[in-house]
């Protein structure tokens, strides 16, 4: 390398240093939780034709290590059909990766998984909203089932810790904002295809995921 380009490169280099202490220094510090007026439970109770009607009791032990500031878990349903959905919320940055991923904690329960892939399920609407995904089969003896999950880094999907840290920065900056949570979803799919399942699940995010958002960006 001769000196010209070393010297380039490292101009380069201290320009971002630069950039990123400043990007810092501008970061909000949070003086308390942005709590919101209503509960996950309260708020999203009933969307889009699809009523919670079962609210399931998490282990003391598991629900004390996730530190959640809300959480939902619950049961869904429309007709004859069902999903479970798990919601870990936090006010605040410090607490991302607190959430197991379901590729650990399914396994250490004596489930075994397969087909694990990352999606982008394109929601209609005006907006058309990417939600960035990863889904899995889980199984335990008869019990089979498809299992969607993200990380929400404010107004965004992350299919991993590593782009929620990344994207939950730059919210801190843009919006002041740092609302993170673990999202799962899962339905039973014994008797049938994974696209069939999947069509499903997709056609209860068209409509929850928006609400979900909204209860996200309350003040």
């Amino acid at each position: 390398m001769d000196r010209k380009s070393y010297v380039i490169r490292l101009i380069i280099v201290c320009l971002l240093l630069l950039a990123t202490a400043a990007a810092t220094a501008y970061v909000p510090l949070s003086k308390s939780p942005r709590e919101k007026g209503r509960t996950l439970n309260q708020y999203l109770s009933d969307v889009g034709g699809w009523s919670s009607f079962e609210h399931a009791a998490m282990n003391v032990n598991i629900q004390d290590s996730l530190t959640t500031d809300d959480s939902l878990f619950t049961t869904y349903k429309k007709g004859d059909r069902e999903l479970d959905v798990y919601i870990g919320y936090y006010f605040t940055s410090d607490k991302i990766g607190k959430p197991h991923s379901p590729l650990v904690c399914f396994p250490g329960q004596g489930w075994s998984t397969s087909n694990e892939r990352k999606r982008t399920l394109i929601l209609r609407g005006k907006d058309q909203v990417p939600l960035h995904v990863n889904s899995i089969i889980v199984q335990k003896e008869q019990d089979r089932q498809l299992v969607l999950f993200w990380f929400q880094a404010y107004d965004r999907s992350c299919a991993d810790t590593f782009s929620q840290k990344i994207v939950a920065f730059w919210n801190k900056i843009r919006h002041g904002r740092e609302d993170n949570a673990f999202v799962r979803v899962s339905t039973a799919c014994d008797n049938k295809d994974i696209e069939t399942s999947l069509s499903e699940v997709s056609e209860f995010l068209e409509v929850f995921y928006p609400a979900f958002l909204r209860y996200v960006k309350q003040s």
